[in-house]
């Protein structure tokens, strides 16, 4: 109880003769903000390199990692509040998967109050007309820049196929789940084992979770975009119909942003362990199954079970 004034005057003061508090300036708490700042980038990025599954992508040779570096800059134009820039990488990703065009709602309110909102209602009415042609701009943009995808997409393939073809193949191929190859999802194992009559439905259901996930996730945490929009990462992993540890890589290393909630969170060891259990384990029961035929696959649906709670 005697050490919390002391803490709770100390981030207000700096020390002074004796022990006299000498208020602090307001350079010098830009000061250290920028620096906290400048640290905690150095250290997502550190992360993001060494991280098992960003070297795991790396050597796979994957496209993935185009993916995330379009993420990165849709982030990255949010943040410093460039709607050209984060336009230009949500086009990007959206090209090459569908689901990040689920971050279109937090990217655009990230535009509207900024990573941290203005609390005085005086200065944020005084910035919403600018805010506001901010977000319809970035809607423009990325609407222009997919259509610039989509037509270049349609030059290159106009001599082996047509466009509608194109995105049968493409993103009908993400949205139908025909492909039932195993992998980390948790889609495949589900429709292996159902009947064909169910299928429709079952294959709704699935594809619809993260889209009703985005009002709700928008309203808890619409005062921390930045926020939100990670966390609708994590749900997009998860219900993804062919995820890979890409995606885990990329929100894994974005997390020490979140330091100050990420001291309380609940069941942290368990989440830890999940995380080991499914790098050490997947690879094992994947050899198990398909190179040696001594397993089946509910030992690899299994670990996939662990992963998806570990997320």
């Amino acid at each position: 109880a005697a050490e919390a004034p002391q803490a709770q005057r100390s981030d207000s003061c700096r020390e002074g003769a004796g022990d006299e508090c000498v208020p602090r300036t307001s350079a010098e708490e830009s000061s250290s903000q920028a620096r906290c700042a400048l640290g905690c980038a150095r250290l997502c990025g550190v992360i993001y390199l060494m991280n098992p599954f960003t070297v795991a992508v790396c050597v796979g040779g994957v496209w993935s990692a185009l993916e995330n570096l379009a993420l990165i800059c849709a982030f990255y134009g949010a943040t410093y509040r460039s709607p050209t820039l984060a336009a230009l990488g949500l086009a990007g990703a959206s090209y090459l998967a569908v689901h990040p065009l689920l971050l279109t709602v937090p990217i655009a309110r990230a535009l509207i109050v900024g990573v941290d909102p203005v609390h005085s209602s005086r200065s944020r009415a005084a910035c919403m007309p600018k805010s506001s042609h901010a977000v319809w701009m970035f809607l423009a943009m990325l609407a222009l820049f997919s259509g610039g995808l989509m037509a270049l997409s349609a030059v290159a393939m106009r001599d082996h196929s047509p466009l509608s073809e194109w995105l049968a193949k493409t993103y009908g191929f993400m949205l139908t789940i025909e492909d039932l190859t195993p992998n980390l999802g948790m889609h495949w194992y589900l429709f292996i084992e159902l009947f064909q009559f169910f299928r429709p439905f079952f294959l709704l259901a699935m594809l619809i979770q993260p889209l009703l996930l985005v009002t709700p996730l928008t309203i808890r945490f619409n005062h921390r975009p930045l926020f939100c929009a990670v966390m609708m990462l994590i749900m997009i992993s998860i219900f993804k119909p062919y995820p890979s540890v890409s995606d885990a890589g990329l929100y894994l290393s974005l997390l020490p942003m979140f330091g100050a909630q990420l001291v309380n969170m609940r069941f942290g060891f368990l989440v830890v362990n999940g995380f080991l259990a499914t790098t050490v384990m997947a690879p094992v029961f994947w050899h198990l199954w398909i190179n040696t035929g001594v397993a089946n696959s509910n030992f690899y649906y299994s670990i996939t079970l662990v992963y998806a709670a570990a997320q």
